[in-house]
């Protein structure tokens, strides 16, 4: 009976372990599974997560390199609207002392001959319709029937009502080919001034957009015309109104796509593959586009991911299987566990490591916008001769005044150290708009004439355009909305009678209103090229007296307190 009770008892002790045994296996399997499920899945995340970057990283490039065409393209534009503007102002002035048509002619003469002799220029021809005779900078006798008021450089000129008006490709009266003009009505409302322009220009700005062999970039005006394409065969077609085959209907929606939308990023599909497009606004009436095949771009980098991701999940097979094998050891079940331990520390520091370079990666994206906004304010001083050191003045009063403000908590959840450093930057970039002022203007030693004085006073929306349009999507938001401010508003005065829109009180921004102070204040202690520095307390005393009418009587009055602050920074600066 105890034999039988003790074979009994070994039995069951062998079916307690044989089940323990399942069970632990059962866990160690359902265990490993969960694992190599969350590895499997950390992985992926990873590997979608870098391709995501990448993709923006590579579309952002493109983005940029379109844009740095656009300011080139702006560029020579605006070069020739300008050199269009002052030779319509010496037309003009002959008009006006009466100057005989054989002076006009011989301008016109002497000026295309001028540009004649610098390719670089692109200008073929000066000429126009003045006092109802036509001129040509090129000595060309026109049939009988010519009429120039029915050429489209006459009525683009007079569409602008006295603006540069920049007209799209046409063929040439003179020479037959295919060229663009810029042209401009002059005072009297009759005569009209213009330049021909050579389309190679153009032609050599689809190139530079035209990055490889897997994209392909054009200029288009806002009528769908084609003025220049990386494939010249394109050029001179319309994408919004020529019949198409069916092969490019996409052209002509992205050709839609474009020209109702000022700047453009979209990746499409169609039949023959993905394409990212993008577009960017040029004078507000042409168009300028890249185009590049998604699969060439990223087949390389898709390579790389999927044999990675092929690569780790093999790791991961071979890890299942050991760790299977190790099941009945438990030393080598410690030393898988050791391992998985490493790993995981190993991924922790990675992720550690692309969280600290993404964090330097913003700081030097800071430094960046810092060190471009002092030297667009070098680029203001160095043009202007009576500014000194006024932009490092101002940026110091400002962010003075704007401490104080601060430490005595007025305008709570307006102003906060944040506050103050970018008002550091606003105040460095509030006469950003002498760049559009003419040297002979910006640099008079005597007093502006009634004219001078109305075209300076542009420079105030000039910078807040220059601001929004150049530094738009380059800095931080809020900056860039109170460096606008400063450089629009801050000839603005407390009682409504500054300019340029005449704001009064409390509708001038605050940013604006502070740096008023900063900027009158230190035009009065500074020398000019057609006054003298007037002593510090004359020019505190000229700003206490305009409290409440030019300046906020409130800062003011805490301008005031910082009087020995303000004396020994000037005592040590000048």
């Amino acid at each position: 009976m105890k034999k039988n009770s003790a074979v009994e008892i070994e039995s069951e002790k062998y079916k307690v372990y044989e089940y323990a045994g399942r069970r632990s296996l059962g866990f160690f399997l359902l265990a490993q599974f969960f694992i190599i499920s969350f590895l499997v899945a950390a992985i992926s995340y990873t590997f979608y997560s870098f391709y995501k970057i990448a993709k923006d990283d590579i579309s952002l490039i493109g983005e940029t390199s379109l844009m740095q065409v656009a300011e080139k393209l702006d560029g020579f534009l605006s070069c020739q609207e300008e050199i269009l503007e002052i030779t319509a102002r010496n037309i003009n002035y002959m008009l006006e002392n009466g100057d005989s048509y054989t002076r006009v002619k011989n301008y016109f003469l002497s000026e295309t001959k001028k540009f004649a002799e610098k390719p670089e220029s692109g200008i073929i021809s000066v000429y126009g319709l003045v006092g109802g005779r036509y001129f040509s900078g090129r000595n060309w006798i026109p049939q009988k029937n010519f009429d120039p008021t029915k050429r489209a450089w006459f009525k683009a000129a007079v569409k602008a009502q006295g603006k540069v008006a920049l007209v799209s490709p046409y063929v040439d009266a003179v020479s037959g080919k295919v060229i663009f003009s810029v042209s401009q009505l002059l005072p009297d409302r009759k005569s009209v001034v213009a330049i021909d322009i050579k389309m190679d220009e153009l032609q050599r700005f689809a190139y530079e957009i035209h990055s490889s062999n897997d994209s392909e970039g054009f200029i288009m005006s806002s009528e769908g015309l084609i003025v220049a394409h990386s494939s010249p065969s394109e050029n001179g077609k319309n994408y919004l109104f020529d019949k198409m085959t069916a092969e490019n209907l996409w052209r002509r929606n992205i050709a839609k796509a474009i020209s109702s939308q000022d700047h453009f990023s979209a990746n499409l599909k169609y039949d023959f593959g993905k394409i990212a497009v993008f577009s960017e606004t040029v004078d507000s009436r042409w168009k300028i586009c890249m185009i590049s095949r998604e699969s060439k771009l990223f087949s390389s980098f898709k390579k790389n991911l999927y044999l990675n991701f092929f690569i780790s999940f093999c790791i991961f097979v071979l890890i299942l299987y050991f760790c299977a094998l190790a099941y009945s050891n438990k030393y080598k079940s410690v030393n898988i566990s050791e391992t998985l331990r490493r790993y995981k520390t190993a991924l922790e520091a990675k992720i550690k490591k692309q969280a600290a370079d993404l964090k330097t990666q913003a700081q030097n994206q800071l430094v960046m916008q810092d060190t471009v906004i002092e030297g667009m304010a070098s680029l203001i001083e160095y043009r202007d001769v009576n500014t000194g050191k006024h932009v490092q003045n101002t940026k110091f009063y400002s962010k003075l005044l704007a401490e104080h403000i601060l430490e005595l908590g007025l305008h709570k959840g307006e102003i906060d150290k944040n506050y103050i450093w970018m008002m550091g930057n606003a105040a460095a970039l509030h006469d950003v708009g002498k760049i559009g002022i003419t040297d002979r203007i910006l640099n008079k030693s005597g007093k502006l004439d009634d004219y001078e004085y109305e075209v300076m006073k542009t420079h105030t929306l000039m910078g807040g355009g220059i601001i929004r349009n150049i530094f738009g999507r380059g800095i931080d938001p809020k900056i860039m909305k109170m460096s606008s401010e400063v450089a629009q508003y801050h000839h603005e005065r407390w009682d409504g009678k500054g300019y340029p829109l005449g704001l009064k009180g409390e509708d001038i921004p605050l940013c604006a209103r502070i740096v008023a102070i900063a900027d009158v204040f230190d035009a009065l202690v500074s020398p000019r090229v057609y006054k003298k520095a007037m002593s510090y307390e004359e020019s505190f005393a000229i700003i206490q007296k305009d409290s409440g009418t030019h300046f906020d009587p409130e800062l003011v009055k805490l301008f005031m307190d910082l009087k020995p602050k303000i004396i020994a920074y000037l005592a040590k600066n000048q």
